[in-house]
């Protein structure tokens, strides 16, 4: 039976009398594998007795009987070797003279191509649309795959033949094995070729290459990026998960590999295309080149944000996104929201789908790849210091502080571990072995430019739910009844902060939880925070320039939350609207839980530890512990404590454990009344003698009356009506 062509073979109905346009070259179109076909004599009597001989079908005819066996040793088994070991070599050999001469030799491209090489790559080579052989073929070659999307059909498909041999073996890349010939023996020698797996072994070794070889990598590797036919390993292990998780998509878009990779940690997807999936990946997050879909749609973002090279004090250092493996896609990542909305689209599926991997962003893994090896084995692992949390116990500690019992309590020592370590930077992974949250846990051990890489991942993740899959997952059924409706990306978690902040019933505890931990990561800077980053900037340089204009302190890469205090604190001087919005919704949220402030949490610490170890977070139980005990707190905590009790003497919102005794009161009573100056604290004062009025909320008024009969400051009304009194 007749084999199948290979790359390079034409059957006979394809005569050369049928071409519409002479062929490019001269050259003889009976030319095949015949003719040299003395190391191939019994495998040709063998299984090629009955094909006519010419236009490269021997070759298509000895090649459907070892597809991949040519570079496989030989072995007793015909059927998985049915080539000899001379003939494979000889079959190579031919192959490759095929590939450096792919408009002589390879009469399938000369023939369906005659017509595409004048017209798309004139100019190329000679100059005229004619060719000399060599250099002259390989440059009108590449001319062709560049110009892809416009050939002839006939050509596309010979030019996509030629590229999955050259995908499959290096060696039937003429170019890319000129170039790499030396880096080859000194990096890969012993990597058996095929299957892709010497250029694999080449881009794992990729500082060690010279520059031509390098750039004749990325360029092959570009070539290939979007057409998964192109990539031999991932094809043939996702073939059956490409049917399942993402049938009728094409192959050559690079639709088909994304689409994977969103899939590939679901259930039901073989462990054979996830591993193929992250190998793919993490090549390709090492340059936008390598992505061709985001390097077309965000051109205009990349030249608009990330150009020139310079990214400005942004950050608290400054850098050039040009001068390390992925830092131009980097820059799209921390800059979501200024994108238009095609790049947003693509660069939204490549934070979901490399944001929890370690080593799939590449400035990450450049900057901490010797802090894990020195902190993340096993053994390192167990000798890292963890500074104690606000929830930590002592069993010495007074425990009068505190009427709750119990088992729930260990939870809350859990999530408040979770939320904040050395930086206050929310944790993320499943196993003590996760590479990031080991960085994550010995951050305070960590360079200084893992530590600023590990901030600007939590800059990535903050900008949308979606880059959070645990906080996504254990709010999954509040996001679909309660935020359905807000706005894409940082809305989302604003309502998810809004709910929380509210002491909304019907958010679970599980969701509260990690609500939490997500506000407390954000509060540690104002670029955390998505609406703060975008807002704000004209009045954090106004109102705040004294803390950002020379960066965060030394050995930091965080503000600490002094902007953010700074913000709350000049509130009546901020101008932009949302940016003053944003600023209210963080002061509630640490009201209700003092977790979700920064720098509260590091000016009372200590004192959160000494008096209040027992008190379980939330509604603002650790502020009233705090109060109780403030004639021994330290001065720095007695300071945040005033500060706090000045806030929420004008705005009940901004009182925790008022709004949670009182929400029923509030509702029965004041629902109309305007929050601030002090309005819904006094209406609810008026209506304590009400019979439907609750002991809880008339102690939690009494208190807070009495605060400020004590402390004038604190009574909001007398303070405005002395300012008014010459």
């Amino acid at each position: 039976a007749a084999a199948a062509p290979a790359p390079g073979s034409v059957e006979p109905s394809a005569r050369p009398e049928a071409a519409a346009a002479p062929a490019p070259v001269a050259g003889p179109l009976e030319a095949d594998f015949e003719a040299r076909s003395t190391a191939c004599a019994s495998e040709l009597k063998s299984f090629c007795s009955t094909v006519e001989p010419g236009r490269n079908r021997l070759l298509g005819c000895l090649m459907s009987h070892g597809p991949d066996a040519l570079h496989k040793p030989v072995t007793a088994d015909a059927s998985s070797s049915m080539l000899g070991d001379e003939c494979r070599r000889s079959v190579l050999a031919y192959r490759q003279e095929l590939a450096a001469h792919p408009l002589t030799m390879n009469i399938a491209m000369r023939l369906s191509c005659a017509a595409d090489v004048p017209k798309l790559c004139a100019g190329v080579g000679a100059g005229n649309g004619t060719l000399g052989e060599g250099e002259d073929e390989l440059r009108v070659k590449q001319c062709l795959i560049a110009h892809k999307s416009a050939l002839s059909t006939g050509c596309r498909q010979a030019i996509l033949a030629v590229q999955i041999a050259g995908a499959s073996s290096i060696e039937l890349e003429p170019l890319t094995m000129r170039a790499c010939a030396s880096d080859l023996n000194r990096t890969c020698s012993n990597v058996r070729h095929g299957d892709g797996r010497v250029r694999g072994c080449l881009f794992r070794h990729r500082a060690q290459l010279s520059a031509p070889c390098f750039e004749r990598l990325l360029a092959s590797e570009a070539a290939r990026a979007t057409d998964i036919r192109l990539q031999p390993r991932l094809m043939q292990a996702c073939l059956a998960d490409s049917a399942t998780f993402c049938p009728g998509l094409p192959l050559s878009d690079g639709r088909l590999t994304a689409c994977l990779a969103l899939h590939k940690h679901e259930q039901g997807m073989s462990h054979e295309c996830t591993r193929e999936v992250e190998q793919f990946q993490e090549i390709h997050v090492t340059s936008i080149k390598l992505d061709p879909r985001i390097a077309k749609l965000c051109r205009r973002d990349v030249a608009r944000l990330c150009d020139p090279p310079d990214v400005h004090f942004e950050f608290g250092f400054l850098e050039n996104v040009f001068d390390a493996e992925g830092r131009v896609l980097q820059c799209l990542k921390l800059k979501t929201q200024q994108l238009h909305s095609g790049c947003a689209r693509e660069v939204h599926r490549l934070i979901r789908t490399t944001v929890e991997s370690f080593k799939l962003s590449a400035p990450l893994r450049a900057a901490c790849d010797s802090d894990a090896d020195r902190l993340c084995s096993a053994d390192a692992y167990d000798d890292i210091a963890y500074e104690d949390d606000i929830d930590e116990r002592d069993d010495d500690d007074d425990d009068d502080d505190d009427d709750d019992d119990d088992d729930d309590d260990d939870d809350e020592v859990k999530d408040a571990r979770t939320v904040e370590d050395d930086d206050g930077s929310m944790l993320s992974g499943s196993t003590r072995t996760d590479t990031l949250l080991c960085l994550h846990h010995a951050r305070a051990n960590v360079s200084a430019g893992c530590k600023a890489e590990l901030f600007k991942r939590d800059v990535i993740r903050s900008q949308d739910v979606d880059f959070n899959p645990q906080l996504k997952s254990r709010c999954s059924s509040e996001l679909a009844s309660l935020c359905a409706h807000a706005p894409h990306g940082g809305g989302v978690l604003a309502c998810l902060e809004r709910l929380v902040a509210a002491d909304e019933q019907k958010v679970g505890a599980d969701c509260r939880s990690a609500v939490v931990q997500f506000a407390a990561m954000a509060s540690q800077d104002y670029r955390l925070v998505p609406a703060m980053r975008v807002d704000c900037v004209g009045d954090v340089s106004r109102l705040c320039g004294e803390i950002t204009a020379f960066g965060p302190a030394q050995s930091h890469v965080t503000f600490s939350g002094r902007v953010i205090h700074c913000l709350r604190s000049k509130r009546s001087e901020v101008r932009a609207s949302r940016c003053g919005e944003a600023v209210d919704l963080l002061a509630k949220l640490a009201a209700f839980d003092i977790r979700t402030d920064r720098r509260a949490v590091l000016m009372c610490r200590q004192d959160m530890r000494q008096h209040c170890s027992r008190v379980r977070p939330g509604r603002g139980a650790m502020f009233e512990c705090l109060e109780r005990h403030r004639p021994v707190l330290t001065r720095v905590c007695t300071a945040l404590l005033r500060e706090h009790d000045s806030l929420a003497s004008r705005n009940v919102e901004y009182d925790g454990a008022l709004r949670a005794a009182c929400s029923a009161e509030q509702a029965a009573f004041c629902a109309r009344v305007q929050p601030g100056d002090a309005a819904v604290l006094a209406c609810l004062q008026a209506h304590l003698p009400q019979p439907a009025f609750g002991p809880s909320c008339r102690a939690a008024v009494t208190e807070r009356i009495s605060r400020g009969l004590t402390h004038t400051r604190l009574d909001v009304r007398l303070r405005q009506a002395g300012a008014a009194d010459p």
